[in-house]
C-alpha cells in the first residue's frame, strides 16, 4: 500500500505550471493526457486495494464475532463447572478463555488498523478524483489556448507568453484560469501523502478548518 501512496504522491507533487510549460514546449497536450492516464491507473489500483482491504475486514469481523461468542460460552462453562465443584475442569476452560481473549485482542487491533487503512484509501480516492478533474480542466484549457495562439499565428513556448496572448484575445474564462496558475507558479502543491503513506489531516489546513466551522454554523441556523 505504501508504494501506491508513493505513486499518488508523485502525481500530486507535479506542478500544474510546469506541466503546462511542458505541453507548450511540445505544442501538444500529450503530457497532460499521459498524466491523466497515470492518475486513472492509480485510481483503479486504489479501488482494487480498497476492495481487498474491505474483504479482509469482513472476514476479520466475522472471526471477531465468533471469538466473542466462544469466550462468552467458555466463561459460562467455567462458571457451571465451578458451581459443580469441578475446579480443575473449570481451570481448563479459563485457560482456553484466556487464549481466546488474546486472539480477540489481536483481532480488535487488526480491525482498528484495517479501519484506518480504509479511511486513508477512501480519502486518497476523493483527492485523486479531484486531481484528475483538475488535470482534465487544465488539458482542455491548454488545448483551447493553443488554438487561440495558432489563430494569431503565434507559437508560444512558455506559460508567461501564453498568458499575454490570452489577455490580448479577451478569452476571459481561460485568461482568468491562466492568471490563477501563474500566481501559484512558485507555490508547490501541498503533498497530500506523507512518505509513510499516512494522509495529512485536512483539518490541519486553516482554510479547511475555517470552512468546516462556517458550514457547521450554517447548519445550525
Amino acid at each position: 500500500m505504501a508504494s501506491l501512496f508513493d505513486k499518488i504522491g508523485l502525481l500530486f507533487s507535479a506542478s500544474t505550471h510546469e506541466l503546462v510549460n511542458k505541453a507548450l514546449r511540445a505544442n501538444s497536450v500529450a503530457v497532460l493526457t499521459e498524466q491523466i492516464r497515470r492518475a486513472n491507473e492509480s485510481l483503479d489500483e486504489l479501488d482494487d486495494t480498497t476492495a481487498v482491504v474491505l474483504a479482509d475486514q469482513k472476514i476479520e469481523q466475522r472471526k471477531n464475532r465468533e471469538l466473542v461468542a466462544v469466550i462468552a460460552q467458555l466463561s459460562a462453562d467455567a462458571m457451571t463447572l465451578l458451581r459443580a465443584g469441578k475446579d480443575a475442569q473449570a481451570a481448563v476452560m479459563v485457560k482456553q478463555k484466556q487464549l481466546k481473549e488474546a486472539a480477540l485482542q489481536k483481532s480488535n487491533d487488526a480491525l482498528v488498523s484495517m479501519g484506518k487503512d480504509v479511511d486513508k484509501l477512501q480519502q486518497a480516492r476523493a483527492m485523486l478524483q479531484m486531481k484528475i478533474s483538475e488535470l482534465q480542466q487544465t488539458r482542455d484549457n491548454v488545448e483551447q489556448a493553443l488554438k487561440i495562439a495558432r489563430t494569431k499565428g503565434r507559437v508560444v513556448k512558455t506559460f508567461e507568453a501564453l498568458t499575454d496572448i490570452l489577455e490580448e484575445s479577451g478569452a476571459q474564462g481561460i485568461s482568468d484560469w491562466a492568471e490563477q496558475v501563474k500566481v501559484k507558479a512558485d507555490v508547490k502543491l501541498e503533498m497530500t501523502l506523507q512518505k509513510a503513506g499516512n494522509l495529512i489531516d485536512p483539518m490541519s489546513d486553516g482554510g479547511v478548518a475555517a470552512e468546516i466551522e462556517r458550514m457547521k454554523a450554517q447548519m445550525n441556523q
